[in-house]
């Protein structure tokens, strides 16, 4: 997926690139002060502990599909635990009128979701010596750390969203009870020909689209394909035209207007053999969302005079499936 820089959001590069050359400027100043000194000034921990938390975050280079797919939902205080969502439904059908002051009533109803929120939370820890060290080498252990810390917490999210947490009373995309799942006709793709997969394909699709008969927000919207790593590599590299040399991704997208994208998703993989396959609109944020309140949120620091703990927490719900339902998946086991 590319993305293309904007003017602010070049000039927040800077910014941040200057705020860290200041920042690794006044550390090693300090170092150099007290390098020869036992004690060590929570000054100059502290300064440390900044610098890597900035660094960090421009380091983390992991790949999280909650990220990158599915829209967020960030308007929970942090401090709230509970979320309450009202749905509104509503039934009837306007009549001929045939006088009599007698009118059709539409019927009107609600209904609330309670969505809880929890904790998670990851620290990493800097160390003096190893400060001094990594700084005289010039490298950047500090920031590494940080980076890791703060990536283990997607990776969290990323479990939850896809696994669900049974412990936590969590269900995610792979095993929601509310997602429909029925095999496929073709089995396992790996030895399957291009045709039968796109019938596999076209099948999910419109699995989709005859749910959602009476969606009129759905009509607009198209049904991504998320994936393991190893159906994603057959769909966009195995040939379906030899004439035209398109492959399956390609062949598809002229034939089904209802088709947006392939998602390649790992969770997908890792689980139940990597056979499940899940159509629907992901990146539409009326029918499903990641939810949380907190995002790598920087928590007080433990001092401890020779090291110092930085723990981080993220404060969520993980995947919300939203009504009406849009979403089918297929197994191809």
């Amino acid at each position: 997926m590319k993305y293309e820089l904007t003017d602010a959001m070049k000039e927040r590069i800077l910014q941040t690139a200057r705020l860290l050359d200041k920042q690794r400027f006044e550390m090693d100043s300090e170092i150099r002060r007290y390098c020869i000194q036992d004690a060590v000034p929570a000054s100059l921990m502290s300064r440390a502990l900044q610098y890597a938390v900035t660094q960090g975050i421009l380091q983390i280079t992991s790949y999280s599909v909650w990220r990158e797919v599915f829209e967020l939902d960030t308007d929970m205080p942090a401090g709230a635990d509970t979320k309450i969502y009202t749905i509104w439904e509503s039934s009837g059908m306007a009549e001929w009128y045939r006088g009599g002051g007698k009118h059709p009533n539409v019927a009107v109803g609600k209904r609330e979701v309670s969505v809880p929120f929890h904790t998670l939370t990851e620290a990493f820890t800097i160390d003096w010596l190893e400060m001094l060290g990594s700084s005289y080498a010039g490298v950047n252990v500090e920031a590494d750390k940080a980076a890791a810390a703060m990536a283990a917490l997607d990776r969290k999210v990323e479990d939850i969203v896809f696994l669900g947490d049974a412990a936590m009373n969590r269900l995610g995309i792979l095993d929601h009870a509310n997602i429909t799942t029925a095999a496929m006709t073709t089995g396992t793709w790996s030895g399957a020909t291009a045709a039968n997969i796109i019938i596999d394909l076209q099948l999910g699709i419109n699995n989709v689209v005859d749910q959602c008969t009476d969606d009129e927000d759905f009509q607009n919207m198209q049904v991504d394909v998320m994936m393991s790593p190893t159906n994603y590599r057959i769909c966009t590299s195995k040939l379906a035209n030899t004439y035209s040399n398109e492959n399956i991704e390609q062949v598809l997208r002229r034939l089904d207007g209802k088709f947006g994208r392939f998602i390649n998703s790992p969770k997908h993989g890792s689980y139940d053999s990597g056979t499940n396959v899940t159509f629907g609109p992901f990146s539409d944020a009326s029918t499903n969302v990641v939810s949380l309140s907190m995002d790598r949120e920087r928590l007080p620091e433990d001092n401890r005079g020779a090291f110092i703990e930085q723990p981080f927490c993220t404060k969520i719900y993980g995947y919300h499936l939203k009504y009406p339902l849009r979403m089918w998946q297929g197994n191809n086991g």
